[in-house]
């Protein structure tokens, strides 16, 4: 039934993380996200750890953590009610299996949840 195929899915999505971790990197940065210079920065991953509508608590979310994640940033996007939000992410990722396993470790190590934003998020579009 659907468990089942729900249980086949984890084990494919488990299976794919454990692999891409034992690709090298092609050209790390320096925090060691998987970075390829000839892809185009809205076919990657980023993650996500924050999003907010007051600017200034992005800002102080990013003060807060930087010395973490060097490569925190906000995106300004617009939502769906044409108001904006401030997201706050790292890194950049080609695997989405990759990014995956990223964003469980960092959420391990900062105690709070870590999303992939996927390349389709206009927030991760700089064309």
């Amino acid at each position: 039934g659907s468990l089942a195929m729900l249980e086949i899915q984890r084990l494919r999505l488990e299976l794919e993380e454990e692999l891409a971790a034992m690709i090298p990197v092609d050209s790390p940065d320096s925090t060691g996200h998987d970075v390829a210079k000839d892809e185009p920065a809205h076919d990657r991953y980023a993650l996500q750890l924050g999003a907010f509508s007051d600017r200034g608590l992005a800002l102080e979310f990013v003060r807060r953590f930087k010395s973490q994640l060097p490569d925190l940033r906000i995106d300004e996007v617009r939502d769906e009610r044409g108001q904006f939000l401030y997201k706050v992410r790292a890194g950049s990722f080609v695997n989405p299996a990759r990014a995956r396993s990223e964003a469980r470790s960092l959420a391990r190590r900062l105690d709070m949840e870590v999303i992939v934003a996927e390349p389709s998020d206009p927030a991760n579009r700089n064309d």
